[in-house]
């Protein structure tokens, strides 16, 4: 599965990002490692699921720098 991340952010070493499954099952596309930050623009993750495409999808972001900001575009799943 690819999950497409139309994002920008001042610090991409700031966000935890993570996709929610139907079954509630968690799958991190990205984690908060801290520093040296560079800018996050628009991005693609492949990620192994272990159930169903169908059913409702979440897609979470977690910043966890000071003074940050960002937008997110929109985001999108390829099966």
């Amino acid at each position: 599965m690819t999950v497409q991340v139309d994002a920008t952010h001042t610090c991409a070493q700031g966000l935890n990002i993570t996709l929610v499954g139907p079954s509630g099952q968690w799958y991190p596309l990205q984690r908060y490692d801290g520093y040296p930050c560079t800018p996050l623009q628009p991005k693609a993750f492949t990620v192994r699921v272990n159930e169903r495409a169908a059913g409702t999808w979440t897609l979470r972001i977690g910043d966890n720098g000071p003074a940050d900001i960002g937008l997110l575009s929109g985001w999108s799943i390829t099966v």
